[in-house]
This record gives structure tokens, C-alpha cells and sequence, in this order.
């Protein structure tokens, strides 16, 4: 038992740090109108990819995983969530030009935005 641990009277401990998730941000919006519009555009722009385009977070899967949240005053339009910010990334790179102002946002796991 080292020192600290004696001083402490017992396993000293590092707090785990929260676990995160990774989302693309395709859009932020202020009207549902419009985020609806770019969850359309998304759902299109994934069907129109050829299966061998997909990134491969998003190989194999049927449906685009995107939905709409919000936060006050926006509407965030996000595809994931990915356990890793390369899944994220590899869904950015794709999809970058035709949503140039997609981003990579992360949150704690449990957390709503």
C-alpha cells in the first residue's frame, strides 16, 4: 500500500471520466420545418450512395440513423450516435460535400444534448 493509500485509509481511486458519444451535426436549425427538410435531404442523400460508398459505421445498415433534438432556440439535425470519433469522422468525410457545415459534436453518454 503506498503512502497515500494509508493516509486515505483505503484504494485511492481515479475518478472514471464519463463515457462519450460521438454524433455528426448536419445541421442546426430554428424552425422544425426546415430541420425536417434536412432529415429528408440526409435520408436521401444515404439511399443514393452505392452500398460499396458507405462509410462503415453506416455499412450494412438499412436506415440512416438521424433525428431531430432540441435545445433551445435550435433544432439539431444528427446522424449517430458512434461509440468512436473515427466512426464519426468516417460519416463526416462522407457526407461533407453535400452538408460542408456538418460537424462532429460529442456528449456524455445519458446526456440530452
Amino acid at each position: 500500500m503506498s503512502d497515500s493509500e494509508e493516509e486515505s485509509g483505503g484504494d485511492v481511486t481515479e475518478a472514471e471520466p464519463p463515457r462519450r458519444t460521438y454524433h455528426v451535426q448536419v445541421r442546426t436549425v430554428e424552425e422544425k420545418t426546415a430541420a425536417d427538410r434536412t432529415v429528408s435531404d440526409v435520408v436521401a442523400w444515404f439511399e443514393a450512395l452505392p452500398d460499396a460508398d458507405r462509410p462503415d459505421p453506416l455499412s450494412g445498415v438499412g436506415n440512416v440513423p438521424v433525428d431531430v433534438r432540441w435545445k433551445a432556440p435550435f433544432y439539431r439535425v444528427r446522424i449517430g450516435p458512434f461509440s468512436s470519433r473515427d466512426a464519426a469522422t468516417a460519416v463526416l468525410d462522407a457526407l461533407k460535400s453535400d452538408f460542408p457545415d456538418a460537424f462532429i459534436a460529442r456528449e456524455a453518454v445519458g446526456s440530452r444534448y
